[in-house]
């Protein structure tokens, strides 16, 4: 891999870390290690962003820092992670799961313009777009979710708090509501010219109806406007259906990521 290729994919997931904040973040020479009381593994995972012959001890004591805070030890690797990292992790009993493609597009990008031009909103939609979550966009976003634990709303409503917070941080959460119904969110964050599509859920009583393309295509055009250039996205490798949406708007893949737990 090109070392700008390197920097660039390592350059995102810095910045995806930002819009999925954890609630305490250390440092392990270089690598950044994340906790959110469990809440994802994107949020309670390691990220090895510099390579070093030293590897092997940067896995000791990030075992051991996970072990303090009773959790697994979670390393989320990318294609420019330090070489051989993915195989030490291996034979040390680390189990991979969670495939993830990162996809982009330019803002400019012709393609992508033309897609969403050509997208019709029927009359009935609507949509409601704000700097902040507010209490119907959080009510929507943990009902479609099925997330209703006590301890999980309090944790995911303090990222989004500290989203808030980070003034580096531009974010928008877009609800679309058929006749008066909310039917669907999703949220934007941009830092430094680049926005991640985050939290797109669609009620699952009334998927298959492309409201999933109305608001993605509404939450890009929002961030659009709020000055995003590079729009970017996770999605799971084996989303189908989701990859196939994204692809139509002229998103192409630009590298894997996957997750490393220990037993």
């Amino acid at each position: 891999m090109k070392e700008e290729e390197r920097v660039l994919i390592n350059t995102l997931e810095k910045i995806a870390a930002d819009m999925h904040p954890a609630l305490e973040r250390d440092d392990v020479d270089g690598w950044i290690v994340q906790f959110a009381d469990g809440y994802t593994q994107r949020a309670n995972s390691v990220l090895p962003q510099t390579d070093s012959e030293e590897a092997a001890e940067r896995v000791f004591v990030c075992e051991k820092l996970y072990a303090e805070h009773n959790q697994p030890c979670i390393f989320k690797m990318t294609d420019a992670a330090p070489a051989g990292m993915n195989d030490f992790l291996s034979q040390r009993g680390y189990k991979r799961n969670s495939d993830s493609d990162v996809m982009i597009v330019a803002a400019d990008d012709a393609a992508f313009q033309e897609r969403a031009e050509s997208i019709v909103e029927p009359e009935e939609a609507g949509f409601i777009i704000t700097s902040a979550p507010d209490a119907a966009w959080l009510e929507a976003f943990f009902a479609f979710e099925h997330r209703t634990a006590p301890k999980t709303v309090a944790t995911a409503t303090r990222q989004f708090e500290l989203i808030d917070a980070d003034e580096n941080l531009t974010a928008l959460y877009v609800r679309l509501q058929m006749s008066g119904k909310d039917v669907a969110v999703a949220s934007v964050v941009i830092e430094d010219g680049v926005l991640f599509l985050l939290n797109v859920v669609v009620d699952e009583s009334v998927r298959g109806k492309g409201y999933g393309k109305l608001l993605v295509k509404n939450a890009l055009e929002a961030g659009c406007d709020a000055g995003a250039e590079k729009l970017c996205l996770q999605v799971s490798s084996d989303n189908e259906t989701a990859i196939k949406l994204y692809d139509s708007f002229g998103f192409r893949t630009l590298y894997h990521y996957w997750y490393m737990v220990s037993k």
